[in-house]
């Protein structure tokens, strides 16, 4: 019927993932300095995975190549606008504040 309905299995099961997608992405709802330190611990994992990939030839995608380090914060507003927002934007229509 198009209705949340938290008896279907289903239902409450894409409630739980995206449940899940809001607390893996909560950094972004937190103060800059926190968002920055979050966001600097990330990109020197990818940073370091595009390394290795380099090494073995491949070249790796932007978001892990440190030689693109200054698509970041271009790369992180994508990020919120694509993912994060929709996420939490969905969350709040879903259980809307009481």
């Amino acid at each position: 019927t198009g209705s949340l309905n938290l008896n279907n299995q289903s239902h409450r099961d894409r409630v739980i993932g995206l449940m899940m997608t809001a607390c893996d992405l909560c950094s972004v709802t937190k103060l800059w300095p926190v968002t920055k330190l979050t966001a600097n611990d990330i990109y020197a994992e990818f940073w370091a995975e595009g390394d290795e990939m380099k090494k073995l030839g491949i070249q790796p995608i932007p978001m892990m190549d440190r030689d693109k380090k200054d698509e970041v914060p271009q790369g992180q507003l994508g990020f919120y606008n694509a993912v994060a927002i929709p996420c939490y934007t969905t969350l709040t229509q879903i259980f809307p504040p009481t």
